[in-house]
C-alpha cells in the first residue's frame, strides 16, 4: 500500500493495488497497467472513463499534455515546476508503484483540494497571513488542484495586503495595474508598489516605474480624449446650426421671402423700371 500525501507531508489517501481510496475508505478511481506495454497506465474514474495516461515517470490527461512526473517520492507539475505531493512507501515491495501512486493523486484531486483549502482557510479566517497569501496564490494559479477563483485570490490578497504582508500588497498591485478581479485602478496599484517596496519587496521598483509611466500615459491619453471630444461636440454644433439656417433659408426663400432675414422683398429700382430683380426691405441684400 502506498500513501498519498500533500506536500505538507499531511495523509489524504493511499493507493490499495489499483485502487485509489480517500482516508474514508471510499474508491475515488483506478489505474490500470495497458495489457501490452507494462510502461503504460490508464486512470479511470469510478465509472471506468479514461482521464489520463501514465508513462514511466510522465502522466498526462486526455487532450495528451503532459500534466505532471513522479521525482523520487515526489509529485511534480510540469506546468509550473511546482511540487504538488509526496508517496509514501508502506512496503519496500511497492516501489515499483511510486509513480502510479503519484498519478492518482494528481487526477483525483477533489480529495486534495478539498483538504487543502480547507486546512488553509480556517488558519486565514483566523488571520493567519501566510495562509491568507497561500489561498490567495492558490486560486490565482489554480495550483494544488484547485479550480481558479480572481475574485477570491483577490479577496485573500487583499486580507494579506491590510496586515502588511509585501508579496501579497505586490500581488494585489498588479491586480489593480490589470484590472484582475477588480475595476483597473493605476492610483491604487502605485499605492500598493509603493507599499511593498518599503516591506522589501524588491520586484515592486520595477513595476512601481511602469505603473508611474502607464499613469502618465493614461492622463495624456485621457487630455487628448477629452480635447477630442470637445472639439467634436462644437463641430457638431456648428453643424447643427449651419443645417438649421439652411433650412429656415430655403423656408423663406420658398415663401418670396429675404432667405437671409425673412423680410419683403421689394423690386429694386436701381436695374430699371422693368426688372424683375429684388432686394429685401429689411437689410438690402438682392434676390438670390
Amino acid at each position: 500500500m502506498l500513501y498519498l500525501l500533500d506536500r505538507d507531508n499531511d495523509t489524504i489517501g493511499y493507493l490499495d493495488g489499483d485502487d485509489c481510496k480517500d482516508l474514508n475508505n471510499n474508491i475515488l478511481g483506478h489505474i490500470k497497467r495497458d495489457d501490452n506495454d507494462p510502461m503504460l497506465n490508464y486512470i479511470l474514474d469510478k465509472d471506468l472513463n479514461i482521464k489520463g495516461q501514465l508513462y514511466g515517470n510522465e502522466f498526462k490527461e486526455n487532450n495528451d499534455r503532459i500534466v505532471g512526473k513522479v521525482i523520487g517520492n515526489d509529485l511534480i507539475s510540469c506546468v509550473s515546476n511546482d511540487l504538488l505531493g509526496h508517496i509514501k512507501i508502506n512496503d519496500t515491495k511497492d516501489s515499483n508503484n511510486i509513480a502510479r501512486a503519484g498519478t492518482v493523486l494528481y487526477f483525483f484531486f477533489p480529495l486534495y483540494s478539498s483538504h487543502y483549502i480547507s486546512k488553509y482557510t480556517k488558519a486565514a479566517e483566523k488571520g493567519n497571513v501566510v495562509s491568507q497569501y497561500n489561498l490567495a496564490i492558490t486560486y490565482l494559479t489554480g495550483e494544488n488542484f484547485v479550480a481558479k477563483d480572481i475574485e477570491k485570490a483577490f479577496y485573500w490578497f487583499n486580507k494579506a495586503a491590510e496586515q502588511g504582508d509585501a508579496q501579497a500588497q505586490f500581488n494585489l498591485g498588479i491586480m489593480y495595474l490589470n484590472g484582475d478581479g477588480v475595476e483597473k485602478d493605476i492610483n491604487k496599484a502605485i499605492e500598493l508598489f509603493k507599499k511593498a517596496e518599503k516591506g522589501g519587496e524588491e520586484k515592486a521598483k520595477k513595476l512601481l516605474a511602469t505603473a508611474e509611466e502607464m499613469k502618465v500615459e493614461e492622463e495624456r491619453a485621457k487630455k487628448e480624449r477629452i480635447e477630442k471630444e470637445e472639439n467634436e461636440r462644437k463641430e457638431k454644433e456648428k453643424r447643427e446650426l449651419n443645417e438649421k439656417k439652411q433650412k429656415q433659408f430655403n423656408e423663406w426663400i420658398k415663401k418670396g421671402l429675404c432667405g437671409y432675414c425673412g423680410g419683403e422683398m421689394i423690386r429694386d429700382k436701381r436695374f430699371g423700371l422693368f426688372s424683375k430683380r429684388k432686394k429685401c426691405k429689411l437689410c438690402g441684400c438682392l434676390n438670390p
